[in-house]
């Protein structure tokens, strides 16, 4: 490393004290928190953003050179902290040479993140259960429609993918089987059972939520609902 860590921890301290809490883990997994794990940033203007995800919300640049405390890592994001916010910086822009301690307990946890996540998901559409359909639509407050819904509550949560129905099974996630199915799963339908026109995601008790038609808005159906089911892919990473 290129700088005193003694130096760097003893200047972030001063200005982290009483901000910056460790977070709790279910005692069943790992603790993923690396308390004492310093680095810095490696570009003029490093992106700390508000999600694990090339397109998250950037709360703030940061200049080189900058000492962040290493939370957890996410895929290719490390969560860190910086003057009393924490964030997530892509690895790229940060010195690595030091975090594997950070990776490996990370890559313990994933199940149990991937829960959370799932959980998270299911959590946020349902509270857009009663809101419109509207064909075309992608602002889930006036309205969306089927692939609009699945597209904006994912980002809402970190997770980019496709606009339509049909892109979003071509292009995003990985197939499951419906017998592996997970909070948080997009399930595809077609009416004749090959071309995909519907898309919903899976809430648990073989239950779905998804922007059903012009007449019955967002609300949650029956997996098995009608349509045949063409496919389930999992987008969580």
């Amino acid at each position: 490393m290129k700088f005193n860590k003694l130096v760097a921890i003893g200047i972030l301290m001063a200005t982290m004290v009483g901000n910056v809490q460790a977070e709790v883990v279910n005692s069943a997994s790992v603790v993923a928190e690396i308390e004492g794990t310093f680095t810095v940033t490696t570009d003029e203007e490093t992106k700390l953003r508000e999600t694990a995800s090339p397109t998250g919300d950037i709360i703030k640049f940061l200049n080189k050179d900058v000492t962040v405390q290493v939370l957890e890592k996410y895929g290719d994001f490390y969560k860190v902290a910086a003057s009393g916010v924490q964030g997530y910086i892509y690895k790229t822009q940060l010195d690595t040479t030091e975090l594997q301690a950070v990776k490996e307990a990370v890559i313990v946890k994933e199940k149990v993140a991937n829960a959370s996540k799932g959980e998270a998901i299911v959590a946020l559409a349902k509270k857009y259960i009663g809101g419109k359909y509207v064909y075309g639509g992608t602002n889930l407050e006036t309205g969306v429609d089927c692939s609009g819904f699945t597209q904006q509550i994912m980002k809402k949560n970190g997770i980019t993918i496709e606009r339509t129905s049909r892109s979003q099974y071509a292009a995003n996630g990985v197939k499951v089987s419906v017998s592996n199915i997970k909070l948080g799963d997009l399930v595809f339908y077609g009416k004749n059972g090959v071309t995909v026109d519907h898309v919903a995601i899976y809430a648990g008790d073989n239950k779905i939520v998804h922007a059903s038609d012009s007449k019955s808005g967002i609300k949650m159906s029956n997996l098995y609902y009608g349509k045949p089911i063409i496919g389930v892919k999992r987008v969580i990473n």
